[in-house]
């Protein structure tokens, strides 16, 4: 009812101003104009919020379905896998009855392949994690020399597969580094496949840590081939820029898996290749957490790293 009095008006005195230019209904015009301008500004202010409580409720809902989903893939997945290979291992030790040599090969093999779809699962979990800011890292000061040759042990197998030697060598006998460890863990271990996924039989993989005054600096060597410069800048992206014959199935998303979690350290890591066919895969980390009331306490408790 009144936006029908307001442009009876409105129009009453767009008439006088054609018919005699009447100063008061140039300026009724006017008020109404502006009263008309400011109802409109409010209402799009309305639809705007509207907008925006529409997408985030719609955003969080897509994102609830999102975790729900990786939850159940992830659990659906691992179970029967797990279930396997308790099964694999009660045939292996022979609990079920005797078995022969092939067959205990025929078992280890199955075994393996169950165990890297564990480990896809999990490298696939933990970047889904780091990407929606749901992983939480443990910092803490340790060892990174020690931490390889951990890595190290625990990839015997796959070393000894290829007699390939590993030649480690660092600046200083002991470097320390504040981050989280079981995920700087999992990086080298990547990184060390992937190493060995493309080295020679009894071939060497020369790994070497150093330190400036901010970072530590991990080197990673294989004289396993040559990488030109563009894949060589793409290597730790999440997109395929092609299938080359060096790809290996499942590596793809460790190498990304190793870019977000150096990252989220507030690292870099890249890869150069020259052409005597090497290749080094190289990540540098910050000695403390950056931006945090943890680095200064370690600053404060462990002094000694200042100079490391």
């Amino acid at each position: 009812m009144k936006d029908l009095i307001f442009v009876f008006i409105f129009l009453y005195s767009l008439n006088l101003v054609f018919k005699q230019d009447s100063i008061l209904a140039m300026y009724i015009i006017a008020f109404i104009l502006i009263i008309y301008l400011i109802k409109f500004h409010r209402l799009n202010l309305k639809i705007t919020n509207l907008k925006r409580n529409f997408h985030f409720e719609l955003n969080n809902t897509l994102n609830k379905q999102k975790d729900i989903f990786a939850d159940i893939l992830t659990h659906d997945l691992k179970i029967p896998t797990l279930a396997q290979l308790r099964g694999l291992e009660l045939i292996r030790n022979e609990t079920l009855g005797t078995i022969n040599e092939e067959q205990k090969d025929l078992i280890e093999n199955i075994e393996s392949s169950c165990k890297y779809i564990l480990n896809m699962i999990s490298m696939l979990q933990n970047t889904y994690k780091i990407e929606t800011g749901k992983n939480k890292f443990n910092y803490e000061k340790f060892n990174i020399s020690k931490l390889l040759v951990n890595c190290i042990n625990k990839m015997s197998k796959d070393i000894n597969e290829k007699n390939i030697s590993i030649v480690y060598f660092s600046s200083e006998p002991d470097i320390y580094v504040e981050a989280d460890q079981e995920s700087i863990k999992e990086v080298i271990i990547n990184l060390l496949l992937f190493a060995i996924s493309y080295s020679y039989n009894n071939d060497k993989i020369l790994v070497y840590i150093s330190k400036d005054e901010n970072n530590v600096k991990f080197l990673l060597k294989t004289s396993g081939v040559y990488l030109s410069n563009q894949v060589c800048s793409n290597i730790f992206e999440q997109e395929n820029i092609d299938s080359q014959n060096y790809t290996v199935i499942g590596q793809k998303i460790s190498l990304y898996l190793c870019k977000k979690i150096i990252e989220e350290h507030a690292g870099d890591i890249y890869a150069k290749s020259s052409q005597d066919n090497s290749l080094s895969l190289i990540f540098k980390l910050p000695y403390f957490k950056k931006n945090s009331l943890n680095s200064k306490v370690s600053a404060i408790f462990y002094p000694d790293c200042k100079e490391m």
